[in-house]
């Protein structure tokens, strides 16, 4: 990784001295291997990092608190995990026994303007984080549609490993044609699968047809769903697999869910069916950290100079 000189990312102040130069740092509270690249790539651009959640990893690229706002202290800016955090308010952490709480506390500790940057947020953190400038980078364009490829790719991955078909001949359905799920389609496609599109919208419709694919409208699933034998839900916050469509599903090997939150499949419903079907969120983090965290050193940057963190 190239490093860029120090005095892009330092903070000149006065103090008794004279002029004092200081590192700008940032807190990387809790994630996976993607977030420790991130770390890692902007302790080597000059930054100083402080870390929470990741006391099981060997070597790190800055001291890591068990208490995150120990972590915080002092810090221009807080980066959170691409994947949000649990309802628990605890953030996935496979390098800690014990995730950092970032409930009421924690959020009291942040002074106002520090922006705090987070995949996305469930509406209790939210409201907690009411005096801070949260900031939900998942809806970014260009974060979005580089994460579509590992995620696309992980959910494949996941059909093939857990199914006794090939993709290639199968009739394959992805329910929404927003980033991820035109990624999706097209490698599916790719592979030789029959593929289905379900969105709402007449351009989606257009896009799905002129590229060679079908198409349904959401509404009419439970009329189309015969015969698919793989299906891919990139819906968020919509019950769009609910136990009526379940039911005409039949001849489905696998439902592969990657929609945030809690998805859009009735997974209980897909259980008393002897559907399977999985909820695969993360992806990009399981399959391909190594990729996801070079995609989030490369919009990172904009993000900190987009909030001031840095100067343009």
């Amino acid at each position: 990784m190239d490093r860029c000189p120090l005095l892009m990312h330092n903070v000149v102040r006065k103090g008794k001295g004279g002029v004092v130069v200081d590192q700008i740092k940032i807190a990387i509270i809790g994630g996976d291997r993607r977030e420790l690249y991130l770390a890692e790539h902007l302790a080597n651009q000059g930054f100083s990092v402080s870390l929470s959640g990741y006391e099981k990893h060997g070597q790190l690229p800055g001291l890591n608190f068990i208490d995150p706002v120990l972590a915080c202290a002092g810090a221009q800016a807080i980066i959170m995990p691409l994947a949000g955090v649990r309802e628990d308010l605890t953030p996935n952490c496979p390098f800690s026994s014990s995730p950092p709480q970032v409930g009421e506390r924690f959020f009291a500790a942040i002074p106002m303007g520090i922006p705090v940057f987070i995949g996305w947020a469930r509406q209790p953190m939210i409201e907690l984080a009411a005096s801070v400038q949260l900031v939900e980078v998942g809806e970014d364009d260009e974060l979005a549609i580089l994460n579509s490829v590992p995620t696309a790719e992980g959910a494949i991955a996941i059909a093939m490993n857990e199914t006794d078909i090939t993709i290639h001949g199968s009739n394959c359905l992805v329910i929404g044609f927003g980033r991820c799920g035109f990624t999706l389609a097209t490698m599916l496609q790719g592979l030789g699968g029959k593929v289905t599109v379900a969105a709402r919208k007449a351009g989606d419709a257009a896009r799905a047809q002129q590229m060679g694919m079908a198409f349904t409208h959401v509404q009419d699933l439970q009329e189309n769903v015969q015969g698919m034998e793989f299906i891919y839900n990139t819906v968020p916050g919509v019950m769009v697999l609910s136990r009526q469509v379940l039911e005409r599903a039949g001849n489905c090997k696998i439902i592969v869910d990657i929609a945030s939150g809690r998805g859009g499949t009735d997974f209980e419903s897909a259980a008393q069916l002897n559907i399977k079907a999985v909820h695969a969120l993360g992806l990009p983090g399981k399959v391909a950290p190594l990729a996801a965290g070079k995609i989030l050193t490369r919009v990172y940057p904009r993000f900190l100079k987009q909030y001031d963190v840095i100067r343009r």
